[in-house]
């Protein structure tokens, strides 16, 4: 009869597999950052639609503010979050489970 067992799997482990998944995928990143680019400037071009703002920014200050988002959202934030990254590995009858927790959130 096997009890359940179960570890969590160690850092250096879980930022290879980071690493990984960043190299399998490499336009992954590029994709996210168009992704909020686009949001960030569509978001201004509705703002502008409902009529005369002059507190709304300029196209090209809301490209940069866009640029500078989608770069952390891209790139930055992910590479904090493996920082938070916990890899719990469960053992029961069932089989092998691997549990990846990200603030509380099972993936």
């Amino acid at each position: 009869m096997l009890d359940q067992l179960s570890w969590q799997e160690p850092k250096a482990y879980v930022w290879h597999r980071f690493r990984q998944k960043e190299r399998r995928r490499p336009w992954e990143a590029a994709r996210l950052a168009a992704i909020a680019f686009a949001t960030v400037m569509g978001l201004r071009g509705l703002a502008g639609i409902a009529g005369e703002n002059r507190n709304l920014l300029g196209w090209l200050p809301t490209g940069w503010v866009a640029l500078g988002f989608a770069g952390f959202v891209a790139y930055a934030l992910p590479w904090l979050i493996r920082f938070v990254t916990v890899s719990k590995v469960v053992l029961s009858q069932e089989g092998v489970n691997n549990n990846i927790v990200v603030h509380g959130a099972v993936l």
